[in-house]
């Protein structure tokens, strides 16, 4: 079973992707979002090794905030 964690931060992102395989990503990361930020352990806001030079922007809306985590498992949300 694959499960994919994602943040409320990475869920409201304007950067945010999709997922690849079995990750999500970003314009940050594009092979893969870390275990750090999609966990809240860091805050993107602040920069994070390997990020680009690309942090956080909320993209405008309330998709993120209301998602919380989003688990996918098996190809579908849980």
């Amino acid at each position: 079973m694959t499960v994919l964690l994602l943040s409320r931060q990475c869920a409201a992102c304007r950067h945010l992707d999709g997922v690849k395989g079995v990750r999500w990503t970003c314009t940050a990361f594009p092979n893969g979002i870390p275990y750090e930020i999609a966990t809240e352990q860091h805050d993107h806001r602040e920069p994070f090794p390997g990020d680009n030079g690309i942090q956080f922007i909320e993209q405008g809306s309330e998709r993120g905030k209301e998602r919380g985590y989003v688990l996918r498992v098996r190809g579908r949300i849980v």
